[in-house]
C-alpha cells in the first residue's frame, strides 16, 4: 500500500491504540522535493506520534528506508534513534 502522508498512517494506527498488541511498521520515505528540504521520519517522530499513545502494545518493530542527501542528515537520523526515549 502506498501512502503519501505519514500523518494518515499515524491517525490510522492510533485508531487501535487501546487494542493493538503487536505492530510491525515498514515505511519507505520518498520525498519528491528531497533536494530542496531536509525531511525524514525519525525515531523521535515515531515515538512521539505513535509509540507513547499505544496503551497495551507489547511488541513493536519497524523498518524505515529514507532518502538522505548528506552525512549531516544521516547523523541527525541516527542521533534521533539513540536519544528519542531520553528527551
Amino acid at each position: 500500500m502506498v501512502v503519501l502522508n505519514f500523518n494518515a498512517i499515524v491517525k490510522f494506527i492510533r485508531l487501535f491504540q487501546n487494542s493493538l498488541v503487536t505492530l510491525h511498521l515498514s515505511l519507505i520515505r520518498q520525498d519528491p522535493n528531497f533536494k530542496e528540504r531536509l525531511t525524514y521520519i525519525d525515531g523521535n517522530r515515531i515515538y512521539n506520534d505513535i509509540v507513547i499513545h499505544m496503551k497495551i502494545m507489547k511488541n513493536f518493530s519497524f523498518w524505515i528506508e529514507t532518502t538522505c542527501l548528506c552525512n549531516q542528515q544521516m547523523n541527525n537520523i541516527i542521533h534521533s534513534f539513540q536519544t528519542g526515549l531520553d528527551g
